[in-house]
């Protein structure tokens, strides 16, 4: 008999359903005497993995999210919320705000109500019923662009009441300087889409016109000018818009290299300039973008859902497909299951900046909103322009996301980051923070679900003459609950044994524990536990699993011992 081989796990990945479950060994290990060595900081990945996040110690089942604020009481009856955002005005007052289908609601003042009319004697209301925002800040101001019969550009500088519409002949004052200034023009209603690009301002509808106007103290007649001397001109789209917004290349200077990156039904198209001469580029390997929430920038990449039932990212240069490895050949996998009609209307997407992640929201069926996400996670690194997309994955991890009984428990339709969490809106008028507890919504258990994947010991067709003899795994002590470990032989033929981990024990040492004579020890403040499997066979897996409320675990590390050659009796 050959001597003891050891395959380790100290980097872990994210999911791979594209690629066959037994290849992906290759991609994070090289075989060596002895065994196998994991690259440095490249992931292993999992054929099957459900709601992982990483830790700095290694992978954990995913935050959940609590109670934040119930806005019903200062909703119309009848409302639904629409979209959110903080942001500090020119007092530097920074503050919630929140739109829903009739009115715009804040904690300006210290607790939760509706911003108040132009007069400040009565309610503000929108004309029509909103079910699409955009919120813009730009110069002291939040601009907000909504959808709805007869809805304008509304805009508000304290938080607490509406400015003059932008409407021509209104007027506009500035936020940082002493200024007022007559709007001109015929500002357009109905539009949601919107964005600031060098203190220009840009206005779309789900149409093929961007209209703008000149930077911010360009024109001498008005601050926002859609007529004359060259403003308000428009480009036109190669498809229908869905989605506009400025956007920086990395390592740029936003003065000189901010662009407007718009999202339409055939895919992504840039624009440096606003003059005569420029025109929209159209991007090489884009998709149809799914709505006009369903992006967010990161770091050095923007990323968004597609028609497709994919998920890519652009740089300013060019395009990356970040969900291939959440899709098979045919189109199954996580990103497969999307439903298209009810994610048009539901999908965002946010960016987590201290996790460096961003997390993309869809529904994979009509009774469901937002049920699912994409999470890709850039801790390792971003992929770098011109990068191949494999080299780029070895860093790039990609992970599921869904919510328990998803029939019963909508998720978010909007979120936002505050300086001090991060909010998800669900229509019926509850906020929540995100990341926070072991729950999603407070109460509905999270399913967490590792699966390494096959290990056949760089001999895949010597049958039955591999000895596996023992595995070995290291968590954090989390609490007085346990994790549980199915072992599979042969591929997926058969679940080989189930045995139960400690994730925390009082004791130095403690034996059999299980039922399966597992030996746990705890030192150092994480728990040790090893199985001996004691058996033949082709192949081995092992998926780590823990899907109880209130409930979390952290993997750390992991190692498996076999040998090849072992003779049958």
């Amino acid at each position: 008999m050959e001597a003891m081989q050891v395959f380790s796990i100290d980097y872990w990945g994210g999911m791979n359903a594209r690629d066959q479950a037994d290849q992906l060994v290759s991609r994070s290990h090289a075989q060596v005497e002895g065994g196998w060595r994991q690259f440095p900081g490249i992931g292993v990945e999992s054929p099957d993995l459900l709601n992982i996040d990483y830790d700095p110690l290694g992978i954990r089942k995913r935050y959940g999210s609590a109670s934040y604020q119930d806005l019903s009481a200062v909703m119309a009856s009848g409302d639904s919320l629409v979209a959110g955002i903080e942001w500090t005005n020119a007092d530097s007052t920074t503050m919630e705000l929140i739109v829903t289908t009739t009115r715009i609601l804040t904690n300006a003042s210290g607790t939760w109500g509706a911003i108040n009319a132009t007069s400040g004697a009565s309610v503000f209301a929108f004309t029509g019923a909103v079910t699409k925002a955009s919120l813009v800040p730009l110069d002291g101001h939040m601009f907000i662009f909504t959808n709805g019969t007869g809805n304008y550009i509304q805009t508000t500088r304290n938080g607490t009441q509406i400015d003059p519409q932008m409407v021509s002949g209104n007027v506009y004052t500035d936020a940082y300087g002493s200024g007022t200034h007559t709007i001109t023009g015929t500002w357009p209603t109905a539009s949601h889409l919107g964005a600031a690009v060098n203190s220009r301002l840009c206005v779309g509808e789900e149409g093929l016109l961007i209209e703008y106007t000149p930077m911010l103290h360009e024109s001498s007649s008005g601050v926002w000018d859609l007529a004359g001397d060259g403003a308000g001109a428009f480009h036109v789209t190669s498809g229908e818009m869905l989605f506009m917004t400025n956007y920086v290349p990395k390592g740029g200077n936003r003065v000189t290299d901010e662009i407007l990156v718009v999202g339409t039904s055939g895919g992504i198209e840039s624009t440096t300039g606003f003059e005569d001469y420029d025109r929209l580029n159209v991007e090489q390997g884009a998709e149809g973008v799914l709505n006009h929430k369903c992006y967010c920038k990161g770091n050095g990449w923007l990323i968004y859902l597609t028609r497709n039932k994919n998920l890519q990212g652009y740089n300013g240069q060019e395009v990356i497909d970040f969900g291939a490895r959440l899709r098979t050949a045919i189109a199954t996998g996580p990103l497969g299951a999307m439903d298209l009609a009810t994610s048009e209307t539901n999908a965002f997407a946010m960016y987590l900046p201290e996790k460096m992640q961003a997390v993309l929201w869809y529904s994979t069926a009509t009774t469901k909103v937002n049920d699912s996400a994409a999470m890709v996670d850039f801790k390792m690194g971003e992929p770098v322009p011109g990068e191949p997309q494999r080299s780029a994955e070895a860093r790039v991890r990609v992970v599921p996301w869904e919510i328990f009984n998803s029939a019963d428990n909508d998720w978010f339709i909007h979120g936002y980051v505050k300086s001090s969490a991060v909010i998800g809106i669900k229509a019926n008028g509850t906020t929540w923070t995100m990341e926070s507890g072991k729950n999603d919504l407070a109460s509905v258990p999270i399913e967490g679900r590792w699966k390494c994947p096959i290990i056949n010991g760089g001999a895949p067709f010597v049958t039955f003459q591999k000895q596996f003899i023992r595995l070995n795994l290291r968590v954090s002590q989390n609490g007085v609950w346990t994790a549980t470990i199915d072992e599979y032989f042969d591929g997926e033929s058969a679940i080989g044994k189930t045995w139960d981990m400690n994730q925390y024990i009082t004791g130095a040492f403690i034996l059999d524990v299980s039922l399966l004579d597992v030996d746990i020890l705890s030192t150092e403040g994480h728990v040790r536990a090893f199985d001996r499997i004691d058996k033949r066979a082709e192949s081995f897996q092992f998926q780590f699993k823990n899907a109880d409320a209130d409930e979390d675990f952290v993997l750390r590390h992991a190692n498996l011992l076999y040998s090849i050659g072992a003779q049958v009796n």
